[in-house]
C-alpha cells in the first residue's frame, strides 16, 4: 500500500486524516517539528520525519521517501500572515518541483474564506475565480492553489486542491467557533452582523478526513474539490447556537462595530460564502455522514 507524506499530521484535521489513512492500510510518514509531535505519531505507528515547514530539505526528504504528499501544515501566525502565506507558497513550490517526472501525487489544502458572494449565489468547484475578487487577506493562498492546480497540466503531474470551509468542526476545535464563543463571553453578547443572513460553509472533521482519503484514491489531476457538508449555515443561527450554549443573549451588530467587538472575525461574520460540493461528492464518491455545525455546537462546544 502507498506511503503518504503528511505535513500537519498532528493537527486538528491532520491527526484524523492520519487515522483514516492508517485504517485503510496506508503507511504514513509524518513531519514533526517537536518531540511531543513525534511521540504522538510514533504511538500511532507512524514513521516520523523531524523537520518543519521552513526547513525545505526536510520537505524534499519527505517527498523522496513517499508515494505522495498531503500538505496540511500551516504556520498560524496572525501577527505576520504575509510570512505564513509566503512559506506556504514556497513549500508548495518545493513539493511540485520534487514530484516532477514521477507518478507521485500532491494534495494541497486551501480554504474558502475569501470566496465571498451575494446571498443566494453559490460557488461551485469549477466556478472561474478572478484573483482580484478575492479578499486581499486570502489572495496569496488563492494564488498558491492556482499554482498547484496549473502545475498538473504544465508538468504532467497529479496535483489536487482541497478547499476547506470556514468551520471544520468537532470536539477539540480551536478554529473560528471557539473564538466566537470567547468573544461572546467577553462581550456578554453573542453577535451576528446586520440581519445575520450571511452564510458559513461547514464540515465535520471526520467527514473531511474521509474526503482526503478519497482524494488520494480518486482525485483528478488539476481539479479543485470542496470539502463541504453544509453549503451555508446562516450566521444568525450560529450566533443563536452560541447564545444557547453560553446562556448569553443574541444581538445584531452594526458594520461600524465589527473590529472593536469581534476583531479579525468580524470580516467572516460580515461576509457570505455559499459553496456547492456536488461535483466533489460525485467524483470522489464522498457522502458526509456526521452531524452538522449547529448540533455540534450544542453537543461539544
Amino acid at each position: 500500500m502507498s506511503k503518504v507524506f503528511i505535513t500537519g499530521a498532528t493537527g486538528f484535521i491532520g491527526s484524523i486524516v492520519v487515522d483514516e489513512l492508517l485504517s485503510h492500510g496506508y503507511k504514513i510518514l509524518g513531519l514533526a517539528r517537536s518531540d511531543k509531535s513525534a511521540e504522538q505519531l510514533t504511538k500511532k505507528g507512524v514513521e516520523v520525519l523531524k523537520g518543519d515547514l521552513e526547513n525545505f530539505d526536510s520537505i524534499k526528504e519527505g517527498v523522496s521517501k513517499s508515494d505522495g504528499v498531503i500538505h496540511l501544515g500551516f504556520i498560524h501566525d496572525f501577527s505576520n500572515m504575509a510570512h505564513s502565506y509566503d512559506i506556504d507558497f514556497q513549500v508548495s513550490q518545493v513539493i511540485v518541483d520534487a514530484i516532477k517526472g514521477t507518478s507521485k501525487f500532491f494534495i494541497y489544502t486551501s480554504g474558502l474564506g475569501g470566496f465571498g458572494s451575494d446571498i443566494g449565489v453559490k460557488t461551485f468547484e469549477n466556478t472561474e475565480i478572478d484573483a482580484d475578487s478575492i479578499n486581499p487577506f486570502f489572495r496569496t493562498r488563492f494564488l498558491t492553489e492556482t499554482f498547484v492546480a496549473e502545475a498538473a497540466s504544465k508538468n504532467q503531474i497529479r496535483t489536487i486542491v482541497l478547499r476547506l470551509p470556514h468551520s471544520v468542526h468537532d470536539k477539540g476545535d480551536s478554529g473560528f467557533v471557539p473564538h466566537l464563543i470567547q468573544f461572546a463571553q467577553k462581550n456578554g453578547v453573542s453577535y451576528y452582523v446586520g440581519e445575520g443572513k450571511g452564510k458559513w460553509p461547514a464540515v465535520h472533521r471526520y467527514d473531511a478526513a474521509v474526503a482526503f482519503r478519497l482524494a488520494v484514491e480518486k482525485g483528478q489531476a488539476g481539479k479543485s474539490y470542496h470539502i463541504v457538508h453544509e453549503e451555508g449555515v446562516e450566521t444568525k443561527k450560529i450566533a443563536e447556537a452560541i447564545g444557547n450554549k453560553t446562556g448569553l443573549k443574541t444581538e445584531s451588530l452594526g458594520y461600524d462595530q465589527l473590529e472593536s467587538k469581534l476583531g479579525f472575525l468580524g470580516y467572516f461574520l460580515a461576509s457570505n460564502v455559499e459553496v456547492s460540493s456536488e461535483i466533489t461528492q460525485k467524483e470522489l464518491g464522498w457522502t458526509p455522514k456526521q452531524i452538522g455545525l449547529l448540533e455540534d455546537i450544542s453537543r461539544n462546544y
